[in-house]
């Protein structure tokens, strides 16, 4: 209770500070009203003539003494959020998204301070939040009484400052003053990679033996399953607001007898402290979640080919785990995609996989007390396959995939279950992988761990998956 105060306290001192006039762009993004001539990006379109500086107009949010005021492009456009409903919406600031104020209006309940902070995202001003309506448009300040809102605004058109040149000047550089399309997330269907609501993570990096703590942000889709007899001994991966992805054997005994999983665990960082989760970021600043989500399992559905072929082990070792109560996404919980297309008929040289969790640090350590993620190099399936052989004849199929075998690198038994990740360039991040069996000595080398396919079940996944 005494950490609810203090975080309490921190956010209505920061609600109460004054910041910079926050606004949105005409494409949609979160930044300041300042200056024009402190716009980098829209001062040169002044010397425009009076035709093409029209587009200024809808930039114009009030004035510094008789300097015309702009909402100023960001350097670096701001990556779309969504909020705990999980709609899409816009970082900013608390004052600045009229649902949040609201809700920060003393006496602040527990209930909605845990809302704020499942709200928050990674934004301009000291405590940001995902707000989906509009944000509070921009006041017009520091003008003067005897001139109307009308001539304030024309007053950036009418040749201002410098005189303009005879040649007409190029467009292609004028700001796109149309919406950005920010998609709509809240729909309950596995979406596709290219809808923008999957595999966007909110972190990039503080760049599991041999892994490093992840930011508490990262890898937003990882989950932990919960048993009635014991707390964690897999995990999982969220690919939609109803369904989350895991291995059979997190699920069953190899007699086909229940774990009997009770629930799944979204939203975590320190799997040690029940309560919210804190780390110090750069800076000096403190970065919060709230408490982790707890959902009971509604129903389990192994794969109706698990342990068949016996020639094999463990094949189809995959199962689907439907939520009782639809997942709330937001920053720290919201889905992975599943992959398009087959990465690994033709892996890129030197291929690196993701894998992250809770999992083993040591063979004497059972798992971390907070996440932790590790690169794992793509391990080719010939030379895989003759590692794990009997009697010659190998005993993993082509529905199976490695990947490890360098020394103090791998996944472990804690982390049974978990995803195998992939992410090209500028693309959203997707589950390649389920984290199946491995060698005893987690990290040893030269024996990587067997992950099953995800891609050779992506329409299993989809046949079964219904909202």
């Amino acid at each position: 209770m005494y950490k609810l105060l203090c975080i309490l306290l921190f956010i209505l001192h920061v609600n109460g500070q004054e910041y910079d006039a926050d606004c949105i762009t005409p494409t949609g993004l979160a930044s300041h009203c300042i200056s024009i001539n402190d716009c980098e990006k829209l001062k040169p379109l002044i010397r425009l003539p009076p035709v093409q500086r029209e587009a200024l107009k809808s930039w114009h949010c009030g004035y510094d003494g008789d300097v015309p005021r702009v909402c100023c492009p960001p350097t670096t456009p701001k990556a779309r959020c969504y909020t705990v409903m999980g709609k899409a919406g816009i970082c900013v600031s608390t004052k600045a998204c009229p649902s949040i104020a609201i809700r920060l209006k003393p006496p602040v309940s527990t209930a909605n301070l845990e809302y704020v902070l499942r709200s928050k995202c990674r934004g301009p001003a000291e405590l940001n939040v995902c707000c989906e309506e509009p944000v509070r448009k921009p006041t017009l300040e520091n003008t003067k009484a005897n001139i109307t809102a009308d001539d304030r605004i024309n007053i950036i058109t009418s040749n201002p400052i410098e005189k303009v040149t005879a040649n007409p000047v190029s467009t292609n550089n004028l700001p796109n003053t149309n919406s950005i399309n920010i998609p709509n997330c809240d729909t309950v269907d596995i979406p596709n990679p290219d809808s923008g609501c999957c595999g966007i993570d909110s972190n990039g990096g503080n760049r599991i033996i041999g892994g490093n703590a992840t930011a508490i942000d990262q890898y937003p889709w990882l989950a932990l399953l919960e048993y009635s007899n014991t707390r964690w001994i897999c995990g999982g991966t969220l690919i939609s607001r109803r369904w989350v992805l895991t291995a059979a054997h997190c699920l069953v005994t190899h007699e086909m007898k229940s774990r009997n999983a009770q629930s799944v665990r979204l939203g975590d960082y320190n799997i040690t402290n029940p309560g919210i989760d804190c780390v110090e970021v750069e800076g000096g600043g403190t970065d919060c979640i709230a408490e982790p989500l707890s959902i009971t399992i509604n129903e389990t559905i192994i794969h109706p080919e698990y342990r068949a072929p016996k020639t094999f082990v463990e094949p189809n070792d995959i199962a689907l785990i439907r939520l009782q109560e639809l997942a709330p996404y937001s920053d720290f919980i919201r889905p992975i995609c599943l992959p398009p297309s087959d990465v690994f008929q033709s892996p890129p040289a030197n291929m690196k996989l993701i894998v992250a969790g809770w999992g083993a640090m040591s063979e004497t350590k059972s798992s971390s007390d907070v996440k932790l993620h590790v690169d794992l190099p793509f391990f080719d399936q010939q030379s895989c396959r003759k590692l794990y052989s009997l009697k010659g004849k190998p005993i993993i199929w082509d529905k199976q995939i490695c990947a490890g075998g360098e020394a103090n690198k791998d996944s472990c038994s804690g982390d049974s279950g978990g995803p195998l990740m992939y992410s090209e360039e500028e693309k959203p991040f997707q589950i390649t992988g389920i984290t199946s069996f491995g060698v005893k000595q987690c990290g040893f080398k030269g024996r990587p761990s067997i992950y099953t396919k995800v891609i050779s079940y992506v329409d299993w996944i989809r046949s079964v998956a219904k909202p």
